[in-house]
């Protein structure tokens, strides 16, 4: 009896449907797919919005309500009646000029009996005799509204009807909704069309009880509502919305009750691509460094100045706005923490042709962090001003994500000069040139060190 949530349809023509999504059978049909998901399950009975308005019979019991039927034009095509010469009447009828003026002014009153009295006194007894009569067949029309029957035959027939009942004030709620704002009697054609499907609760008839029961039953019923949802439908929501399945429309789909698993959904997959990413910056570094150790730590530095970021951005900075955009920070700071590590470890490699610096590692490392040094922090300074000038909007999601990644690549460049740069002097002492297959066995000391080797090659040279 109450509305407890709604599934929202939203329908696009494909770029070649010129004709719009009510311009051939085809594209109707395919639209009326995504509510027979619903309307021919069985089960959806027990979860609908029961039809209130919807006269009984005296015998009828409460099993006999039907439920309500979908908020969409489709109402229209599917009519469980369609009468061809009543509707082409009043089309001719609204076609004359002045007709719909006349109408649109006189219908409050002798259709819906309101504002009488705001009516001028000498009113025209055939303009009063027209307006009733047009209001008694318009509403007789639409009463068959119900999409309980087939496809009607003439359907652009049905569009022509609602481009005329659009300008009619108080039948325009009946097909406003379904048609986008370009559509009218000039121009027939909608590109766009949207419908609602109710669901309704509870689903049991519960006594009054507290606030806090009555909320944990709202949230049973929510739960068992999701539950049912994507154990039937879920699967064939996907299908209906794929851009494969109809050649003339595009479908999609909204609904609070699985928003929160559609997200999750969603951010699975991505996150598997994000993945593969992560897995190609990791091999890369692997075959720049010719080390699984330094791809190892090389990996874990761009990952680790996420945390560390995140720190100096909340607790520091005392910023307590974390926009979801942040996120994206660690694609960013993969493809700079990779770039920085091959700059440091191509300065490394330079090293050993420079006889002057060979004398030992201590002299080396120093050579190697200068020249690397002031390279990496002009680009990384210079990145992180470009991030910084998101300030300038007004847009807080965009300024907190300018901090946050301007900070990220900040406390990367920190980790390279750092903990990568240790990282190296043990790869020199331990692993350089003493691995088997890439692995870092055997694990003694180099002896003597690559140095040594180095400036050895260099003087024979």
């Amino acid at each position: 009896s109450e509305l407890a949530d709604i599934m929202y349809w939203v329908f696009e023509a494909q770029p070649s449907n010129a004709a719009g999504v009510f311009g051939s059978r085809e594209s109707i049909e395919a639209m009326k797919d995504g509510f027979d998901i619903f309307l021919e399950d069985s089960g959806f009975r027990d979860f609908c919005l029961f039809d209130y308005q919807q006269q009984l019979g005296p015998n009828a019991t409460s099993d006999d309500r039907e439920c309500r039927a979908p908020l969409s034009p489709l109402t229209m095509y599917y009519a469980s009646s369609w009468d061809s010469e009543k509707v082409a009447a009043v089309i001719d009828n609204l076609k004359v000029p002045g007709n719909i003026e006349k109408f649109n002014t006189l219908a409050l009153c002798y259709v819906q009996q309101l504002y009488c009295d705001r009516l001028e006194e000498n009113v025209d007894p055939s303009d009063a005799a027209f307006t009733m009569a047009l209001g008694a067949n318009i509403s007789s029309i639409t009463s068959t509204w119900d999409m309980k029957g087939d496809l009607v035959e003439n359907f652009t027939q049905v569009t022509e009807l609602a481009s005329y009942l659009i300008q009619i004030d108080v039948f325009k709620g009946f097909v406003d909704f379904g048609f986008d704002t370009e559509f009218s009697a000039e121009n027939p054609v909608s590109k766009f069309s949207r419908g609602i499907i109710f669901w309704g609760g509870p689903m049991e008839d519960n006594k009054q009880g507290s606030e806090e029961e009555m909320e944990k039953l709202e949230d049973s019923e929510d739960d068992i509502r999701k539950d049912y949802i994507k154990e039937n439908y879920l699967e064939k929501m996907d299908e209906q919305s794929k851009k494969s399945t109809h050649s003339t429309i595009r479908s999609y789909y909204f609904m609070t009750a699985i928003i929160g698993d559609v997200i999750l959904n969603i951010v699975t997959k991505d996150a598997t691509l994000a993945i593969f990413s992560f897995v190609f910056v990791f091999l890369w570094i692997r075959l720049n460094t010719r080390s699984w150790f330094l791809a190892f730590v090389g990996l874990f530095e761009i990952f680790f100045s996420i945390p560390v970021a995140w720190f100096i951005f909340t607790v520091i900075f005392q910023i307590k706005y974390f926009a979801t955009l942040n996120s994206l920070a660690i694609f960013v700071v993969a493809a700079i923490g990779a770039d920085d590590i091959f700059i440091f470890m191509d300065a490394y490699k330079q090293s050993q042709y420079h006889l002057d610096i060979l004398c030992d590692l201590e002299t080396r490392m120093s050579w190697v962090y200068r020249r690397t040094g002031v390279a990496m922090a002009i680009t990384s300074a210079t990145t992180c001003a470009a991030f910084l000038c998101t300030l300038i909007t007004p847009l807080t999601s965009i300024q907190s994500f300018g901090i946050f990644a301007a900070v990220v690549i900040f406390i990367d460049y920190v980790l390279v000069m750092t903990l990568f740069c240790t990282a190296v002097v043990i790869y020199h002492n331990r692993y350089e040139n003493n691995a088997r297959f890439g692995c870092c066995c055997p694990c003694g000391t180099v002896t003597p060190s690559n140095t040594e080797k180095a400036r050895l090659a260099a003087e024979e040279s």
